[in-house]
């Protein structure tokens, strides 16, 4: 029997918008700002590689780490205005077909061994597809429902 237990609430987002990827949240963009900084200890290795974790970004943006913490995971806070400002650079990013990906697996609540064995490949194997935008990982999240920009859809029939 397989596990399919999700790892998030269902009412992640309300079930309107779950599947819609031309909806990308503050939260969101904040959460691929933060995988797109490197570390700023030169990490290389650990659960973020060399991505920045929270405590860094937090640090980066002037703000309590705790605050940025519940701002990344799409809680109200409120913010001053000059909190605002350090904010806007952030949220102003364009995701990748590899970052929608990733979006779209967090929204599912799914389990990555789940994802893996539905395709039949290897972690490792599977984080670089999906880093990559590859089109076997966007069809897999466009057969389970998610709707990409429609520059994405091209990319749907490659490979």
């Amino acid at each position: 029997m397989p596990i399919t237990r999700e790892v998030r609430t269902s009412n992640r987002l309300d079930s309107s918008n779950k599947h819609d990827l031309t909806v990308i949240t503050a939260a969101e963009r904040l959460f691929l700002w933060r995988h797109r900084m490197k570390s700023s200890s030169g990490r290389l290795l650990g659960r973020n590689g060399a991505a920045m974790n929270q405590a860094e970004a937090a640090a980066h943006l002037g703000i309590n780490p705790g605050r940025y913490n519940n701002l990344e995971n799409g809680l109200r806070t409120g913010l001053s205005a000059e909190e605002a400002e350090r904010l806007a650079a952030p949220l102003n990013l364009d995701p990748v077909p590899g970052e929608l990906c990733f979006i779209a697996r967090r929204r599912s609540g799914l389990l990555l061994s789940t994802i893996e064995r539905e395709l039949g490949v290897s972690r490792p194997r599977f984080h670089e597809l999906e880093r990559a935008g590859a089109a076997m990982v966007l069809r897999h999240w466009a057969t389970r429902g998610f709707l990409f920009p429609s520059e994405v859809y091209s990319l749907l029939l490659t490979e």
